[in-house]
């Protein structure tokens, strides 16, 4: 009914059932999902709903993080940023270390934007900041809004709706 391809792998939708195929259509694994999608490093994100249902499996179908978020993105070889969506409708973000189910960043945060430059942006109280990869805070947040940094220089909106440009110290440089 569908299919789609990352790398040598392919995942095949038929019958309201998801497979994991190898190029020679050999299949390799049935996900016990109603949606899977293949993820960075040979992870999948699988889930039947939303509502705190996504977890990630290995490639061979081994459960590392439990189906609990609401989002799931793996990061790198051990880091996923996930999501959680509170009773009152709200989503925190934080950083998991899905190889050993650590909190690398607790989920505290509005949002977690995806690393630019070797810097994060993050909400916490309605305010954005950056934080490096090690995911120490560099800049506070003091921003109304905030875009990726690019060549060691970002734009943001100060609460009065100027827009600058500020440098990874959070100098203001134009």
């Amino acid at each position: 009914d569908s299919i789609s391809m990352d790398n040598d792998r392919i995942i095949a939708e038929k019958d309201e059932k998801r497979y994991l195929l190898d190029r020679t259509g050999t299949i390799l694994m049935v996900f016990a999902t109603k949606y899977a999608y293949a993820a960075k490093n040979g992870y999948f994100v699988v889930y039947d709903t939303y509502d705190n249902g996504i977890g990630l499996l290995d490639s061979q179908g081994n459960e590392i993080l439990l189906r609990e978020y609401y989002k799931i993105r793996v990061l790198n070889e051990h880091l996923a940023h996930v999501a959680r969506k509170e009773e009152d409708g709200s989503v925190v973000y934080g950083i998991v270390d899905y190889l050993t189910g650590d909190t690398v960043l607790p989920m505290v945060y509005q949002e977690i934007v995806s690393e630019a430059d070797g810097m994060y942006a993050f909400q916490q109280l309605g305010y954005y900041g950056y934080m490096d990869t090690a995911f120490k805070t560099v800049i506070s947040p003091q921003y109304t809004k905030a875009k990726d940094f690019n060549h060691g220089y970002a734009p943001v909106q100060k609460d009065n709706g100027e827009w600058i440009i500020i440098d990874k110290e959070g100098n203001c440089v134009y």
